[in-house]
């Protein structure tokens, strides 16, 4: 999945045609740039991760940038969908990088892949060998994210405008995970599992 950058601008062209009302072509391109901005946003989908809020955020904001595709007027360019876009970004920017402390997330890939060999190879059990890892990360994974939860929740409230916030909640995901147990059980079983290829053809 690609990680999208913030602050993204997207350049407004307004082509003046003769005995057209200017401010008629002005609202009309500025719901083509807010359409720009809706399918830059929306063509990885929402990021999700372990934050329910923030989620849901992502969700409102995609609602109210198609609300503005369909009624901007010319006041909701310029600063207004620059400001908009900045906050999308540093929301989505957030997001992807909570995945590595997702642990519920990654064993919820973990799982898909598995239903997705199984069903490929015409089989009901994995080899012992992964089988047993399976087991491990379903044990691990809520207990990791039950360690991880003081930060985490933390993170519906933070400012994402501020870097230094940002970065500093990063960093104590990061402490909390380098010293959690269950944490690097999970990461071991989901390492292995990982090296079986089981997403691919």
């Amino acid at each position: 999945m690609h990680r999208l950058g913030s602050g993204v601008v997207l350049a407004l062209l307004v082509l003046v045609t003769p005995g057209t009302p200017a401010d008629a072509i002005t609202r009309h391109q500025c719901r083509v740039e807010w359409s720009d901005l809706l399918s830059l946003h929306g063509e990885n989908g929402n990021p999700e991760g372990p934050v329910p809020e923030l989620i849901a955020r992502w969700e409102t904001t995609y609602d109210g940038a198609l609300a503005h595709a369909e009624d901007a007027t010319a006041h909701d360019c310029g600063a207004v969908i620059t400001d908009y876009s900045r906050a999308w970004g540093q929301l989505e920017s957030f997001m992807y990088d909570l995945h590595p402390y997702d642990p519920l997330g990654r064993l919820a890939i973990a799982e898909g892949d598995r239903h997705h060999f199984l069903q490929l190879n015409h089989v009901r059990h994995l080899s012992k060998r992964l089988e047993r890892q399976f087991r491990i990360a379903r044990r691990e994974a809520p207990l990791a994210a039950a360690d991880l939860a003081p930060v985490m929740s933390t993170a519906p409230t933070l400012d994402l405008a501020n870097p230094e916030a940002v970065g500093g909640t990063l960093d104590q995901l990061r402490r909390l995970a380098r010293h959690s147990s269950h944490e690097q059980r999970l990461d071991r079983a989901l390492r292995v599992i990982g090296d079986a290829e089981l997403d691919e053809e």
